[in-house]
């Protein structure tokens, strides 16, 4: 018989402590932005990079929730191998702690999170025509793969 009541009074306190957790949360839309910056992947020319994001809210008091989508892709056609075009794709969701500040209006924060980044990689290949009537055929190829990537930021 003890050990219901136990297992009953522990589901009991949890249930009025987590909607004392839910009373200090406020998720949902609060705000939007856009970003442009220049985006360096390894071994291909710097390119420009789109990221919008969106602030979820708090979570708790000084712990807030935010959303970004990304955007980059680079081509180039100059090489006399063919045309190469990379994308990426990027989703994430990033914790947030901002601390607190008494000075001008302005909070700094820090965050972390996880993000899912939808790689994409075709190249073509035009037929090399070597000499004396030999020709190499050209063929295009392509590739995708998805990655797990790690959201950090500060300001």
């Amino acid at each position: 018989m003890r050990k219901p009541l136990t297992a009953l009074l522990v589901l009991l306190f949890c249930t009025v402590a987590s909607q004392n957790a839910r009373a200090q949360s406020d998720v949902g839309p609060k705000a939007a932005g856009f970003e442009l910056g220049i985006v360096d992947p390894e071994h291909v020319d710097a390119t420009i990079g789109f990221k919008g994001f969106l602030d979820l809210g708090t979570l708790a008091p000084n712990v807030g929730l935010s959303a970004q989508v990304g955007f980059w892709t680079a081509s180039d056609g100059s090489y006399s191998f063919g045309d190469y075009s990379l994308s990426d794709l990027s989703l994430g969701m990033r914790g947030v702690y901002m601390f607190n500040a008494a000075s001008n209006g302005m909070v700094p924060f820090a965050g972390a999170g996880l993000g899912m980044h939808f790689l994409h990689a075709s190249v073509d290949v035009p037929d090399q025509n070597i000499g004396g009537g030999l020709v190499i055929p050209g063929y295009t190829a392509d590739d995708s793969a998805t990655k797990l990537g790690l959201e950090v930021g500060g300001g």
